[in-house]
């Protein structure tokens, strides 16, 4: 999975709009439009906490997971 997809499946398992979850991660709705559709990469601070972000989901996912 590219990282523009894991940005989409996470955006969508919280419910928020593009416009609402680039507001929190300090983008515009274009740049988040561009990631999610691996026309761009996110780089520098902002490539960092998207991936500090989806690394948190991830291990929740895979604690939970491990629970059931």
């Amino acid at each position: 999975m590219s990282l523009g997809e894991r940005i989409l499946v996470y955006r969508q398992q919280k419910h928020l709009s593009q416009e609402s979850f680039a507001h929190i991660i300090g983008v515009s709705f274009a740049t988040l439009n561009r990631w999610e559709s691996d026309k761009q990469t996110p780089r520098g601070l902002q490539k960092k906490r998207i991936e500090r972000i989806l690394k948190k989901q991830e291990n929740l996912t895979e604690t939970k997971a491990k629970e059931t």
